[in-house]
């Protein structure tokens, strides 16, 4: 079965402990620390649209792109807060993207990157970020790091909510640099619960081979920092954040 077809609608609330409001507020002061006050604003991989959602909250007209018709119908329907402009949601490749017009910003989280597991598919998704991007724009991302897809291998996780509960298996090839997560999802129906399983794939990628991707893409500085941290990460860092300036 196709990533998130049967995961959509638990997405959330199997990650109600994801920090978006923290990750939101280091984007914002890697805008600052950039140079930047965008007005218009991409989210990448944009899945339920839990980020899009609150930059539009904090002022930013957003457009959110995602793969997934699952996840994006999802996305559609949040609510808008008050007094914020709806985001446009799109139904993109991020190697396909294919916007209306230039952007201030993009940014991208909780490893969408990742889940691009060709590096020359990347590196097409990277060129398409670039080319919409305003002079002065930036792009956030940030990918589970190496080390922790590395350190993942072999490990089995469960997560539940009312009506439905998981568990995932993760196995790490050490030729491919892929982590595979196989995802059983058991969804109530009655008395009995219906099974589903789905897997999800992400590229261990080094920080060094990112920051090349980037600056061959045409962007003319990259930044790396630790978990929503101004500060190099650590060896063992579980998630890298990258700044790249065009």
């Amino acid at each position: 079965m196709e990533a998130y077809s049967a995961l959509a609608p638990y997405y959330d609330a199997f990650n109600r402990d994801v920090p978006y409001d923290g990750i939101l507020r280091f984007y914002q002061r890697l805008f600052a620390r950039a140079g930047i006050s965008p007005q218009l604003v991409l989210d990448l991989a944009c899945g339920t649209g839990a980020m899009s959602i609150r930059l539009a909250a904090a002022g930013y007209e957003v457009i959110a792109a995602d793969a997934s018709s699952q996840m994006l119908s999802i996305a559609s329907a949040r609510p808008v807060p008050e007094n914020a402009i709806a985001p446009i949601y799109l139904c993109q490749r991020m190697e396909r993207l294919d916007l209306y017009g230039t952007i201030d910003a993009a940014v991208c989280c909780l490893d969408g990157v990742g889940y691009v597991t060709k590096p020359e598919t990347l590196a097409r998704a990277f060129s398409r970020v670039r080319l919409f991007l305003n002079p002065g724009g930036v792009f956030i991302f940030d990918v589970n790091s190496a080390y922790r897809l590395r350190h993942l291998d072999e490990q089995a996780f469960t997560r539940e909510c009312e009506r439905a509960f998981c568990v995932y298996q993760a196995d790490y090839s050490e030729k491919t640099k892929l982590l595979t997560y196989t995802l059983d999802l058991f969804e109530q129906e009655g008395r009995l619960y219906r099974r589903s399983t789905e897997y999800h794939r992400e590229r261990a990628y080094e920080a060094q081979e990112l920051i090349s991707m980037l600056l061959s893409a045409g962007f003319s500085e990259v930044e790396l920092f630790g978990d929503c941290r101004e500060a190099p990460p650590e060896p063992d860092e579980g998630r890298l954040f990258f700044l790249a300036k065009t």
